[in-house]
């Protein structure tokens, strides 16, 4: 679970992944009054409050909580290469 208070951001970035594909689900459970808009390259899926997206193949960033604070559930996976070929 992550809180963003007022006042914070996340600069744009890619998320390391050492093994294979790293995808993050995040929940938005509480969204700010004003900024902390997720902002991503490239999604999976995009619903309501859910978003899928590759963490590590795609830039995201959360722009500045200028009001009120966020709040995400977020789960992650990192998928080994191997299983990838395997699957296909």
């Amino acid at each position: 679970m992550f809180h963003y208070p007022e006042g914070s951001w996340i600069p744009k970035h890619k998320d390391p992944a050492k093994y294979g594909p790293h995808y993050r689900f995040n929940i938005t459970l509480k969204k700010p009054n004003k900024g902390g808009v997720f902002k991503c390259q490239n999604v999976v899926f995009k619903w309501w409050r859910f978003c899928l997206f590759r963490a590590d193949a795609n830039y995201h960033s959360v722009a500045k909580i200028e009001k009120g604070s966020r709040w995400v559930l977020s789960f992650g996976v990192t998928l080994k290469a191997q299983t990838i070929g395997q699957s296909l």
